[in-house]
């Protein structure tokens, strides 16, 4: 009897203790984490979900803007300090880690609360660099899983049921990561210190959604980039997303990221198969759909500290003659 009392004690406690957890994470911060300076601390402590939902938060309170930079760590910290175009709005909607799929969202996100910037700028890496494709931690989860029934029902007339489950698997894995932030201590005291508006140091982030790149350690710039595991098989239904845009007046750009200089006749002469074919795809796709599409940047310059992380001086003025000329 005793020890089926403790048992229902611990069962209940665990109970407890995790809806306590998931009311924690599931908790929104109001975009008053990027609009105050001494609250900014929080977003560097954040999962990429959070982050994303802060972001979008403050651009569905804020004027449009002119401007909006998508992608991860390789165009976050490109803001109007370095992108130096006066009288322009900016805002970066970059979430490091994530791959072109999550811009995508976010761009879908904010045309449904007519909030589209009149420019969009994408940074998808490097073909060689890919990331997974996976289908983005934002927006909330059921709205993600029925994108994820669409892209997969997609996937399934046009390329048939193994894309369609590699879809399925990626979902799942990526849902459990981030369920399982819920449970890390760190983040729970980060998010709890958030929720309770209290104050600290400024943080990297700045209020146009950019980062500051800060200190950059040195990192051999001739590490060996590991062959592209993925396609990209979405490559082709995201695009028809971007091209509808422009047909609304958009004007949509999207580059491949560069990789340092040091590196880049090494990694372009041996390009993988898989690699090649996502180019060829990428250029195909950008044609039919009428959007300006660039290959990597070459940027020459101080400031590279590993491969594939261009400084942010250099990828802003890159960015900065892009802007100007007309679309």
């Amino acid at each position: 009897m005793r020890f089926v009392q403790y048992v229902c004690a611990i069962t209940v406690t665990l109970a407890v203790a995790t809806s306590i957890l998931v009311a924690i994470y599931s908790s929104p911060l109001s975009s008053a984490v990027l609009r105050e300076p001494d609250r900014r601390w929080i977003l560097d402590k954040l999962p990429a979900a959070e982050l994303a939902f802060v972001k979008m938060a403050y651009a569905n309170e804020d004027q449009r803007a002119d401007v909006g930079l998508f992608g991860n760590s390789r165009i976050v910290m490109v803001g109007n300090d370095t992108l130096r175009l006066p009288g322009i709005r900016l805002f970066n909607f970059g979430v490091p880690g994530q791959s072109i799929r999550q811009s995508v969202r976010l761009i879908q996100e904010l045309r449904s609360i007519d909030k589209l910037p009149s420019t969009i700028v994408i940074s998808m890496d490097h073909v060689e660099l890919g990331m997974p494709g996976g289908d983005g931690v934002y927006p909330s989860v059921l709205r993600r899983w029925s994108l994820v029934a669409r892209d997969a029902w997609e996937l399934s007339r046009s390329i048939g049921w193994r894309a369609t489950a590699v879809q399925i698997v990626n979902a799942v894995s990526s849902e459990q990561q981030m369920a399982a932030v819920a449970f890390n201590p760190s983040y729970v005291a980060s998010k709890l210190k958030a929720l309770t508006a209290i104050k600290g140091a400024n943080g990297a982030y700045r209020a146009d959604g950019s980062r500051d790149e800060g200190e950059r350690t040195q990192q051999s710039a001739n590490l060996v980039i590991p062959q592209r595991a993925y396609t990209y098989p979405q490559l082709e239904y995201d695009f028809e997303t971007l091209g509808a845009l422009r047909r609304n007046g958009i004007r949509v750009i999207v580059f491949e990221s560069p990789l340092a200089p040091s590196i880049v006749a090494r990694i372009e002469q041996g390009l993988s198969a898989r690699a090649r074919n996502v180019r060829d795809r990428f250029h195909t796709a950008c044609n039919r759909v009428q959007i300006e599409c660039l290959a990597p940047p070459l940027l020459a310059g101080p400031g590279w500290v590993d491969r594939d992380h261009a400084p942010a001086a250099l990828l802003g003025a890159w960015l900065q003659k892009i802007l100007q000329m007309r679309g």
